[in-house]
This record gives C-alpha cells, structure tokens and sequence, in this order.
C-alpha cells in the first residue's frame, strides 16, 4: 500500500486526545487516507466526537477504580484485535495505550506514539521498546529509547496553534462576555499516573472560590460529581466550547496540567497546583507563563499576594514569544504518519520547513 493511500487506525483513550487528533482526522481524510478512530469511554469522549461528527468505535465502558481497569485489558486486547483484522491497518497512532502498542506488535503493524507525561514509567517500561516511533516535545526530558524523536511544540499545540484554533466570542454565553472569568479545573486522581499525588485541598478549594466570587465569575470543570457547596459553579457549556472558554477567562487555576498548558498557548495566565511535575509545564514557567506549585499551601500563599497586585507577573510579550517558537505540531505529525519510515535528518527537515510557515 502506497503512503498516499494508508489505512490509519487511532486509538483514544482521554477526551483531551480527541482535540490532540481530530485536525490530524481530518487533513488525512481529505488527502483520501481511510482512518478509523477506537475509544475508551470515559467523561466526555464521545460527546465531543459527536459533536465533531467524527465516527468511532467504543472498545470498553467507563470503569472507576485502578483494579477494575487491569483486569479489563484481556477483553479490551481482545476487542481490539478484532478490530485490527477487520480494518487492517498499516499505521497505528495512539498515546502509548497498552492495547494499542501490543496488538500492533503481534500483527507486524507500525506504531506512532505520543508522550507527553514523563511520569508513567511502569506503562513505558512495557509499551515504548514495541513502539516503531516516539513522538515527544523537546520539554520532555527523560529518553525513551530508540526511535524516540522530539519536536519544538507540544501536544496541546496539535489543536491550539493559531493555524487550528480561532477564537469564537459568540461561543461565550453573552452574560459573560463583559465580566472577569476564572476557570478552576479538579482531576478526579484516578489516572494511574496520579498514583500518591495530590492537589487543591478541600478547604484551600472552598477558600479560594469565595476569595474569586467577589470579582470574577468562577466556571468550575470537573472529572468527578463536585461536593454540593460548588455545584453551583460547575460549567455548564457545549463540550466543545472549552477552549473558547479558556481563551476569554482572565485566570485559569487546576490540578489539570494539560488544561494548565492549554491555557498557556491560549495566552490566559495559569496556576498548576499538583505534585505530579512534566516538562512542558516547567518549561511554560520558564517564559513565566504559568505558575506551579507541588502543595495547595503555598499556592494558596503566593495566589493571595498576587491578587493584590492584580496578578502582574504575566507579560504579553514572554506569550508572544513562547509561541513564537512553537511549531504546528498537526503538520508535523500528518507529515510523520505519511512518510514513515524515515531518518533524523528527513525529519528536521521537515521541522525546519514547517518553522518558515510558522
């Protein structure tokens, strides 16, 4: 089979992997490539495929608990497998997803896999030596073998370049197109990454929504049922208005990291509070981006000193030259998944006539 007529099998496991490969979903189907999309159920996945009416197949219901997802895998290997015989494809993409990596080891089938999160060594250990290509940022600092390749960008990039996102103001619900919004994001630590780490305390939480009512609107996304004393603030939009969301609000403040760096690329200033530390995150501090903190006290500390001086450590100008030198991610990306097999040098070159469009 020619590379330009491929049969691309992509495999979500997150909501946040249908924004990192719709746009690559639909470059490819336009240049006439065959893609199927598999999904695990879980928050708001298909939603947000529905609303983008992008087609997929469902290969395990939600399950809660660390257990119950381990002993699903045979089922979900097996599911999966069915579904590499029936569709065969010639290219696997994915997020480093077990299922993923192992049936298409088993059928002879290349794999492309992004990381972004250096702290899931037990599951690298087991799926990047079966990988055929690691596709990471250069904040990303741990090595994943051969094969592993970085690219100036990140993942959230893959759909918040300015090339792939367009503010929407008619997206925002006109009360609160004049007002000051901020956006709390809670994780439901049920990631096997978020294994002993922790975030906002329940108190700091309560605190620091009275402290923000008194001048902003406060928008709460959360992974899990909120306590009755926030529901009140939860966010109710269409799921696919988040980022347009992000892009208005005047602050945003999570345990989420990847909501935390999509507020960064949105140019929305950030605090990132959780003991669970990646590269890309230290490296948006490093433009004074965002604001990371490993316990709810001291962000708490810093946050209300901040207030006070209306939050002055942000500058336009560090936004503006961050992404300055962050490449489209989807173009790279599109362009791996047409020509691979490939060498370095093929590669940056690649990058570099991807930097002159930039």
């Amino acid at each position: 089979m020619s590379n330009s007529n491929q049969r691309i099998l992509i495999d979500i496991g997150h909501p946040a992997q249908v924004h990192c490969f719709k746009n690559i979903y639909w470059d490819l189907t336009k240049e006439g490539h065959q893609i199927k999309i598999t999904i695990k159920e879980k928050e708001i996945t298909q939603l947000l495929l529905d609303e983008y009416k992008i087609p997929y197949e469902v290969l395990s219901k939600k399950k809660s608990g660390r257990i119950s997802k381990i002993l699903e895998l045979p089922l979900i290997l097996f599911r999966y497998a069915k579904v590499v015989i029936k569709f065969k494809p010639n290219i696997i993409l994915c997020r480093l997803s077990i299922h993923s990596v192992w049936i298409g080891k088993l059928f002879r089938i290349k794999t492309i896999a992004l990381a972004d999160t250096e702290h899931t060594k037990r599951l690298d250990f087991i799926t990047t030596p079966l990988v055929n290509l690691k596709l990471t940022g250069t904040s990303y600092h741990r090595e994943l073998g051969a094969n592993h390749y970085k690219f100036p960008s990140n993942l959230e990039l893959l759909y918040l370049h300015h090339k792939r996102f367009t503010f929407d103001k008619t997206k925002i619900q006109p009360k609160l197109l004049k007002n000051k919004v901020a956006i709390l994001r809670f994780v439901s630590w049920q990631a096997h990454h978020d294994i002993g780490e922790k975030g906002i305390s329940l108190s700091h939480k309560r605190a620091l929504i009275n402290t923000l009512k008194k001048d902003y609107t406060v928008l709460i996304s959360s992974e899990t049922t909120l306590q009755k004393e926030f529901q009140e603030y939860e966010i109710d939009i269409p799921v696919g208005s988040m980022h347009h969301y992000l892009k208005h609000a005047q602050l945003y403040i999570g345990e989420g990291a990847s909501m935390a760096s999509e507020a960064v690329c949105l140019g929305t200033p950030a605090y990132y509070i959780n003991s669970l530390s990646v590269g890309y995150i230290r490296e948006q501090e490093s433009y004074h981006l965002v604001k990371s903190f490993d316990n709810s006290d001291a962000f708490m500390s810093t946050f209300k000193e901040d207030l006070k001086v209306n939050f002055d450590w942000y500058r336009i100008d560090n936004y503006r030259n961050y992404i300055a030198q962050q490449i489209d991610s989807t173009a790279l990306l599109t362009w791996c998944i047409q020509k691979h097999p490939f060498n370095l040098e093929a590669y940056n070159k690649a990058i570099a006539a991807i930097k002159k469009n930039n």
